[in-house]
């Protein structure tokens, strides 16, 4: 099945929208936006990987503020905005994705690095540990931060080449829901790319019935939070064939509640017909958290405040 696809198309996107262009938006600014998107996504594990990253890269109090949930403890005004602004990525009537706070050339790289958080939050809700620091206590969590920094400013360090995961898959045009790429011809190679490999994995690990129905529901989604209970996943796949039930709920909870995703989902999941194994699962979440990311980036390609360029 694509299994190497999916995850090239992982690294391709991430990777080129946080590296992207550095000297137009600063590698602290991208790691607060990712930092941000992930407090949206009840994702703690890329909540404490990206504010480490932010304390490593010397500003622990935005850090600290942003981990709380407290964007107006930030003292720079122009983060403070950015954070504001990624904040509100999951909501598409806030009136500061209508007039964003920074310039319309910063818009590549901070929308690709919100999106592809979207996305990875997604993954590492259904896949991933809780935390990065699993044996801390939350009292504890402060110091494993401190004595983690060191390490992550030696990976900040290593040199980066924007643009050389694109060889890892085959161009493909940019799809118009992702037109805010085309102002950085790296991002958009990197999510043209990822577009096409996450299209064909779909179609490859789920039954078209699945997909639709996730269509459907993606279409009518205005970033709204589903509720505690599951019992809306439930309901939207009697519309499936019995088979495909299983594989239609992961799929349903990876867009809509990932955090809700847990480890009876993934045993039913891997009981529906078709190619079994982890790679199915693995597919099925990575297509259905992309297309979520990609609804999201449809309302955030608005126009740029009419204000300075921020100094970055």
């Amino acid at each position: 099945m694509g299994g190497r696809r999916y995850l090239l198309a992982d690294e391709t996107a991430r990777r080129d929208s946080r590296l992207a262009t550095p000297d137009r938006v600063d590698r602290a600014t991208k790691e607060a936006v990712a930092a941000a998107v992930s407090t949206t996504n009840s994702c703690p594990y890329c909540v404490e990987v990206h504010t480490t990253t932010l304390h490593a890269l010397g500003d622990p109090t935005s850090a600290a503020a942003i981990a709380a949930g407290r964007p107006d403890a930030i003292a720079d005004p122009d983060l403070r905005a950015v954070v504001a602004w990624a904040r509100a990525t999951r909501h598409p009537d806030a009136p500061i994705l209508r007039q964003r706070p920074f310039p319309g050339e910063h818009a590549p790289e901070l929308i690709g690095v919100a999106l592809a958080y979207h996305y990875i939050n997604r993954m590492v809700n259904i896949f991933a540990a809780a935390s990065p620091f699993p044996v801390a206590t939350p009292r504890l969590k402060p110091l494993m931060k401190r004595i983690a920094a060191p390490g992550f400013r030696r990976l900040l360090a290593r040199g980066v080449h924007p643009g050389a995961s694109l060889d890892l898959l085959p161009p493909a045009p940019v799809p118009d829901d992702l037109a805010w790429a085309r102002g950085d011809p790296i991002i958009a190679g990197a999510y043209g790319r990822a577009a096409a490999a996450f299209d064909a994995v779909g179609r490859e690990a789920l039954p078209e019935p699945v997909r639709n129905l996730v269509t459907a529901r993606l279409t009518a989604w205005r970033g709204e939070e589903p509720g505690l209970s599951r019992g809306w996943a439930d309901y939207a796949i009697q519309a499936l064939p019995a088979p495909q039930r299983p594989q239609g709920r992961l799929a349903l909870l990876a867009v809509l509640a990932s955090y809700q995703v847990d480890a009876d989902v993934l045993d039913d999941a891997r009981t529906c017909p078709g190619p079994a194994g982890d790679e199915t699962l693995v597919a099925t979440a990575a297509w259905a958290s992309f297309a979520a990311a990609r609804r999201i980036g449809s309302w955030l390609h608005t126009a740029p405040a009419a204000t300075p360029a921020a100094k970055r």
